[in-house]
């Protein structure tokens, strides 16, 4: 297993490359990759040893990672270009942001901000400082993921009951893809 091979215990998954000869995790704030043929482990960040992830997310291309900082009361998403390790902020609020997921084009980010308690998921181009908004309200909307196409966005809605449903990037039309009374969470329970 992963665990066994890199021998920590505190482990996310980020990413399989697209080709399966790579596998990209986090641990102590840093980004790693490892060979799964050879088991070569290539540390692609270096930042000073954390407990705090930083959410890491590698771009479709595999050019490009975005990250989670806080600095002076604020949450930052910021990219680098593994090729040039050019850095570069996306943007920076006083908003917690909890999750990140390129989208397919490699030029946009998905991100999840806890506002109030509530998470909401955001769009931004990387070249952009406005986000836009994809799902807002008083219900809870987690991100999941995107579709290869970048055309729907996955994500978990609670209230006392609980849906997977997607969102169309282009025209913002919901969907619910998952809905019984079986898969609810009792929160009386």
């Amino acid at each position: 297993s992963l665990l066994q091979i890199i021998g920590q215990a505190n482990v996310s998954l980020v990413k399989w490359s697209k080709d399966g000869a790579f596998i990209f995790y986090e641990t102590e704030g840093n980004l790693f990759r490892i060979n799964t043929v050879n088991k070569e482990i290539t540390k692609v960040t270096n930042f000073p040893s954390s407990s705090e992830d930083k959410n890491f997310a590698v771009s479709n291309n595999e050019e490009k990672i975005a990250f989670i900082t806080k600095e002076e009361g604020k949450t930052i998403i910021s990219e680098l270009d593994l090729a040039g390790f050019k850095f570069g902020k996306i943007i920076s609020d006083d908003k917690d942001k909890t999750k990140i997921v390129w989208h397919p084009d490699n030029e946009r980010i998905l991100y999840e901000i806890k506002q109030a308690g509530i998470s909401h998921i955001y769009i931004v181009n990387r070249n952009e400082i406005e986000a836009t908004s994809l799902l807002y309200g008083d219900k809870e909307y987690q991100l999941l993921d995107i579709s290869t196409d970048g055309e729907k966005v996955f994500y978990f809605s609670g209230e006392d009951k609980s849906d997977i449903s997607m969102i169309d990037t282009e025209t913002l039309q919901e969907t619910e893809i998952a809905k019984k009374e079986v898969s609810e969470f009792w929160s009386d329970v």
